[in-house]
Parts: structure tokens; C-alpha cells; sequence
């Protein structure tokens, strides 16, 4: 598909954070699916600096491995599982081609240094660790309050076929951080802040929250303050994911990202930090819910558990709306779209073990009075004697249309 208006959003709000970027092409072995043309679109979009690290051996279904431009060497695919891949000779018919792209990678790569430039251009070799370095200076983003030797205007940009194994620059290179009155430095020494950024759902660990340091140290059993709630909370095991792979791990610091299980009051958006300090990242504004469907369970006696288990997906995506027309008593689930609500099918299904169907919810009907009907009712009672009485006389008409907001708002403030 190559560049997509999804890919020139994110680039920008990258850029207007001030983030270094890299690129990833990815699914080469869909049916016309082209690596070089993908990567003269993203040179088209984001600036000729663009540069790939690897290129693809074949095309199409027939991808069958990589050429890393780094260090020159090929790569077939033995196995879909992690790790089963083999080195191989360079192929002979994508020697030529192999050999023109690591060209322009050293091209790109001895920009950042002049020490380097004099070396490639004598016909010295570079090291693996310098090509790696100068890659990730060259991810590092310009910034007019520091200035860089190693970096010109435009940050470099790669784009890799299969993985990238260098990785993007420290985080120390980006310097401190500024949200609202607080300025964070990705220091070990300072206090800890970690700001959550997303909170999963899962049936058997239940809430996940994934969150990136930006300053301090979190380690595994130990406690923060969460600064919205203004509670304590305490850090088990610290998660780290890989696909479906899931490792332990001891601390985190400054640029890490790893998640921790079962916090009580933590969600998407808080803080986590070592003193109740008043933090808080701007709230992204989320769009409504467009499609609406009443939702019942499959099998009676599930409705306590397809609700809990809607609660939970709805702490992880906060765009699904759930809610009980208070009119039809229909429970309602809605989303961004109709593929949004089957997935919150799926997910319900596959993760919670329960299933539902979907209907048209019910539109409620009004209907409008055309007469002026009158009713009058009377209460009499004696006390010592007296007689006393009282009448009540009410008359009710049909307003003019439109005005039926404003007549429940009458009643609702008397």
C-alpha cells in the first residue's frame, strides 16, 4: 500500500514531539507488494534521506530471506518460528543491487561524520559499530535549542524489510522532557515518572497497564504514587512483551517500555512517580461512537459475566460506549463503526469465553395528545368538627413542536 494517511499523521506528531523515526515495511510477501517502490514513496513524503538497511530476497510469495546492507550478508528463512533463519550466501542475482544500496546506506551514514567520509572515501573499512552508531545518530531529530555536529537539518530515516536490530537512539540523546510545570531528564539518579499509556484486558492477569519511563528507575516489588488518585500503588512482576512472549524482568529506566499487571486505581493516562507531584499529559480527544447495537447474551445466566468482561474491554478502549437505553431496557454497545463492535464480538469470545448476539436496537415511539383532556379530583376530611375540603383541577394540552425539552425541564425543576 506504501505510504498511508495513517503513516504521514503519525510522522507528524512524531515530529512535532520532537521524536527520532524509523520506518518499517512491512507484509513483502502480499500479492503486489513492492519494497522498492514503497521505499521512493517514502522518500517522496519524508525527504530523499530516506535510506533501507536491508533488502529483500525475491518478491512477492516468493520472499524468501533478506540482505543485510550492514554487514553484507543474506539471510533465508528456514521456519515461521523465532529464530529460524539461516545465514546464506549473497544470492549472485541480487549481488549488483545489494552492492548499489549498501552504497547509498555508506553514503548516508558517512554524512554524519566527517571522520568517517574521510575514511570511506580512502577506501577504508568501516566497523560494524561505527555503522551502527552513525545509524543511530542519524535517527536523532535536529533541534534548534541544541545544537548537533552530528546531525544537519533533516534527520535520517531508515526503513528495513524484515527487523531492525540497531535500534532507535538513547533517549538521553533527546535530552529532558517537558509536561506542563515539570521538566523530566532520562536520568537513573533523578525521581522516578512513568507515565501509562495504554491498559489491556486480560481474562487471566486482568488489567494490563503498559508504560514508558521518562525519568528514575521502577523496579519490581517496590511503591509509587499514582498522581491522579493520589494512592499508593505497589509494583509486582515488571512485564516485558514480545508478541505472545512474555519475560520477567528486574527494573526499568529512562526510555523503557514494559507493563505491570494488577494495579487497583492505574489506568491510561495516569502517572506513576516516586512523590504525588500534579502531572498530567494533554487527553487526546477521542471521537464518539457512531454504530450502536443492543446486545444479549448467548446463554441465560451470563449476563453478569458479558458485562464485567465489556467493563474490562472498555477500560482498554475507552472509544467503546456501553450504556442501558433507559426507555427500551436494552443493554447498548457501540463504536467507531461496525467492524469496531464485531471485534468487541470477537474479543468477548475469544478472551472471555462468552458470546453474544447483536440486534438493530429498538427505537422508542412517542405519541402526541390532540385533545385538552380535564380531570378534577377533590379530598374533603373533618377535624373537630370542621369540615374541610379541597378541589384540584388539571388541564393538560399538547405543547407546540419543539418545546418538549423545555416542558421535561419545567417539570424536572419543580
Amino acid at each position: 500500500m506504501g505510504v498511508e494517511v495513517s503513516t504521514n499523521r503519525l510522522w507528524a506528531r512524531a515530529a512535532e514531539l520532537d521524536i527520532a523515526r524509523m520506518l518499517f515495511v512491512n507484509m513483502l510477501d502480499r500479492e503486489r507488494a513492492d519494497f522498492y517502490r514503497a521505499l521512493e514513496q517514502i522518500k517522496r513524503a519524508f525527504g530523499p534521506h530516506a535510506v533501507a538497511t536491508e533488502i529483500p530476497i525475491g518478491v512477492e510469495q516468493d520472499v524468501e530471506g533478506v540482505i543485510d546492507l550492514v554487514d553484507m550478508k543474506a539471510f533465508r528463512q528456514q521456519s515461521a518460528e523465532r529464530g529460524g533463519w539461516s545465514e546464506i550466501a549473497i544470492p549472485e542475482e541480487h549481488a549488483e543491487r545489494a552492492q548499489e544500496y549498501r552504497e547509498k546506506l555508506m553514503d548516508e551514514i558517512c554524512e554524519v561524520s566527517d571522520s568517517l567520509m574521510e575514511r570511506y572515501l580512502e577506501g577504508e573499512e568501516i566497523s560494524h559499530e561505527e555503522i551502527v552508531d552513525a545509524l543511530k545518530e542519524g535517527t536523532t531529530t535536529a533541534r534548534s535549542s541544541q545544537s548537533c555536529a552530528a546531525c544537519d537539518a533533516q534527520p535520517r530515516h531508515l526503513a528495513a524489510a524484515r527487523r531492525d536490530r540497531r535500534g532507535p537512539p538513547s533517549p538521553v540523546k533527546h535530552g529532558a522532557f517537558r509536561v506542563g510545570e515539570v521538566e523530566l531528564e532520562p536520568s537513573e539518579e533523578k525521581e522516578l515518572f512513568a507515565y501509562v499509556f495504554k491498559t489491556r484486558a486480560d481474562p487471566f492477569a486482568g488489567r494490563i497497564n503498559l508504560l514508558r519511563i521518562y525519568q528514575g528507575v521502577l523496579s519490581a516489588d517496590s511503591h509509587v504514587l499514582n498522581t491522579r488518585a493520589h494512592v499508593k500503588e505497589r509494583i509486582g512482576q515488571l512485564l516485558v512483551f514480545a508478541g505472545k512472549d512474555v519475560r520477567h524482568v528486574h527494573e526499568f529506566g529512562p526510555g523503557d517500555i514494559g507493563a505491570v499487571a494488577k494495579l487497583k486505581e492505574t489506568r491510561a493516562g495516569d502517572w506513576l512517580a516516586s512523590r504525588d507531584e500534579p502531572i498530567e499529559m494533554p487527553r487526546l480527544k477521542l471521537p464518539a461512537a457512531v454504530m450502536a447495537f443492543a446486545i444479549q447474551p448467548k446463554s441465560r445466566g451470563d449476563e453478569e459475566k458479558v458485562f464485567a468482561s465489556l467493563r474490562r474491554l472498555q477500560e482498554e478502549d475507552p472509544t467503546i460506549d456501553l450504556h442501558r437505553d433507559q426507555q427500551t431496557g436494552e443493554q447498548i454497545v457501540a463504536g467507531l463503526s461496525q467492524v469496531h463492535v464485531e471485534v468487541v464480538v470477537d474479543r468477548l469470545r475469544d478472551s472471555f469465553g462468552v458470546e453474544v448476539t447483536l440486534q438493530p436496537p429498538r427505537v422508542p415511539t412517542r405519541r402526541r395528545s390532540a385533545a385538552r383532556p380535564r380531570r378534577t379530583a377533590g379530598t374533603r376530611s373533618s377535624r373537630a368538627g370542621r369540615g374541610q375540603f379541597g378541589d384540584c383541577h388539571i388541564e393538560i394540552e399538547p405543547l407546540p413542536v419543539g418545546e418538549d425539552f423545555e416542558f421535561v425541564d419545567k417539570i424536572k425543576a419543580a
